[in-house]
């Protein structure tokens, strides 16, 4: 960070950055959002007023300030108010600006390859870069950041190290770029970063291949307003038009879905797991839908509070539990069904926090009990609700606007048996996460198993769970607007989390409960594998792995989804040398 003269203002201000681990990159952004404010109000900005942050964003606006830029200093100035000078209130006072949507910038396929073509040199350095960041779909910071070890043409990947939000990925290496990696590096023998800057001990910036991108779209004469991340978009846009499934595009560029599944895994215990699933009446289900946030959120709290009542329980388990829930709202057929899906560990850390409480093997907590806690919990908190004024209903309003008669319309539901219960996962604990993980990043139903769709219906598959064997699989046909409406009640209110972690696996003290844990376990924390299992350094830019039968080079030549025919087939095997 370039030096200034620092204050003891700006010193905390750095400190409270650190201890939150922002990038020095933040950290300069933020130092220099505070300074233009400083600067308007011409003194020291923790005794900043109301009126001149008001006047602050007036001035902002008439300047011209584009939106990416506003809201970034309205960032740097909520840290500074709300942690640095804690004045929570000042937060009142700014307000972001709703910046427009527009329609990304997309390459042809032919503006690729011309492009690409007219990269300058010298040599091969910045057409492999390029050539990277649209073969692979990665973003200028990641090129910059790759390695010569990162490229593994065994497995025809590319290791991303610290992409976006410091996360880890594998994007897809096609052949075709494998060709042109292996011409750049026989030209260049980097060594260490596969594109090094100068001086070679440092990587190539981002702002350098920016300035190669500019240049050869002025020499191809594209006049579209295409940037360097344009080549990304193209990627995607390139193979959707190709016919590649949404999901597999997802992938190569890193989605959501994957890295939470990965960050949940690296929190596994080496421990039995159980699956818990908490559901609430059909009856009780509308009221929820009308009231979504309300509802779902009492929803998550009774779910927890039973689990970690009846394990705290010296009857149970005696043990403080952890555990990870996802709200699930539909059913197969896009119905508006409610439900809790938890992954809980076998197990939990004694009253004193001394010793691991493993549970029975196979067997967690009686269903039966939590099913009743939970019945009991939950329609206290519904009534609680109530009371509160926070329900609103259709339909019927007179009748189940009164507490009374509220009370009497819930009390059949609390002799009737809700349905609760707690498994062993399927498979693994991984095996959970990966079921988990298909519905926490998107909503109701995915693009394989839409059928058909046009302006009059859409058709789609769905699972007949009345079918006790054989094939569940059948197609609905639904009207176009019921198709939408029945996709929009899954649609959860703004800000609403639909995952959350209680227990010891709350997020404040997660990292500190599970080193605890694997310490009275006497395993080893996932970051410090032992030696003889890290992987050895992969040898760069290496041939395939081989065909285990004829021991030949193996090719891609067709990638086919689950139940399509392939357009190919594989030759004889007297034939296949």
């Amino acid at each position: 960070m370039k030096e200034e003269k620092t204050t003891p203002l700006r010193e905390r201000m750095i400190e409270d950055m650190r201890i939150r681990g922002m990038s020095p990159k933040t950290q300069q952004a933020h130092i220099r959002a505070v300074r233009y404010f400083t600067e308007f109000i011409g003194r020291s900005p923790d005794t900043a007023t109301p009126d001149e942050l008001r006047a602050y964003q007036l001035h902002m606006t008439d300047a011209g300030v584009s939106t990416g830029v506003f809201n970034a200093r309205i960032v740097s100035l909520r840290f500074f108010f709300g942690v640095t000078c804690a004045r929570e209130e000042m937060k009142r006072y700014m307000q972001f600006r709703r910046k427009a949507k527009k329609l990304p910038v997309v390459l042809s396929v032919e503006e690729v390859g011309d492009l690409l073509a007219a990269v300058p040199g010298p040599g091969l350095k910045y057409r492999a870069a390029l050539g990277i960041s649209y073969g692979a779909g990665l973003r200028a910071s990641e090129v910059c950041n790759l390695k010569v070890a990162d490229i593994d043409s065994d497995r025809m990947l590319i290791h991303v190290d610290e992409g976006k939000n410091d996360k880890d990925r594998k994007a897809m290496l096609s052949p075709a770029l494998l060709d042109l990696l292996r011409d750049y590096w026989r030209e260049a023998r980097p060594e260490g970063w596969l594109f090094p800057g100068k001086p070679k001990i440092m990587a190539l910036s981002p702002r350098q291949l920016n300035r190669a991108f500019t240049s050869a779209k002025h020499m191809t004469g594209i006049n579209k307003p295409a940037t360097l991340h344009t080549l990304r978009h193209s990627f995607a846009t390139h193979l959707l038009e190709a016919g590649t499934d949404v999901r597999v595009i997802q992938v190569l560029l890193g989605p959501a879905a994957r890295d939470w599944m990965e960050a949940r895994a690296e929190d596994l215990l080496p421990v039995e797991y159980f699956h818990v699933v908490f559901t609430m009446p059909a009856e009780i289900a509308r009221i929820a839908y009308w009231n979504q946030k309300a509802v779902y959120g009492l929803l998550f709290r009774a779910s927890a509070e039973t689990v970690m009542t009846i394990a705290a329980d010296p009857k149970r388990l005696g043990a403080k539990v952890g555990m990870t829930s996802v709200l699930h709202t539909w059913g197969s057929a896009l119905t508006h069904h409610p439900h809790i899906h938890m992954i809980v560990p076998g197990g939990g850390l004694s009253p004193d926090g001394k010793s691991w409480v493993a549970c029975k093997p196979g067997f967690f907590l009686h269903v039966r009990v939590l099913a009743r806690l939970f019945r009991r919990l939950f329609l206290d908190g519904l009534m609680e609700l109530h009371r509160a004024g926070q329900l609103t209903f259709f339909g019927d309003p007179d009748r189940l606007a009164q507490a009374d008669a509220f009370g009497q319309w819930l009390a059949p539901f609390r002799q009737t048996e809700w349905v609760v219960y707690a498994k062993p996962p399927f498979g693994a604990p991984e095996a959970v996460l990966a079921y988990l993980s298909r519905y926490t990043h998107r909503v109701a139903i995915s693009n394989q198993r839409l059928v058909s769709a046009d302006a009059d219906t859409v058709a789609f598959r769905w699972k007949d769970y009345r079918i006790k064997s054989g094939d569940r699989q059948r197609v609905m046909r639904l009207a176009t607007p019921e198709f939408i409406r029945r996709f929009l009640i899954h649609v959860l209110p703004d800000g609403f989390h639909r995952l959350r972690h209680y227990g010891l696996l709350a997020s404040s003290k997660r990292k500190t409960n599970l080193a605890k844990i694997r310490a009275l376990l006497s395993a080893q924390s996932p970051e410090q594998p032992p030696a003889q299992e890290q992987e050895p350094d992969v040898t760069p830019l290496t041939l395939r792995e081989p065909c285990p039968c004829c021991g030949g080079p193996m090719r891609i030549i067709e990638i086919f989804r689950r139940g399509q025919k392939p357009m190919s087939r594989a030759p004889p095997r007297e034939k296949a040398a």
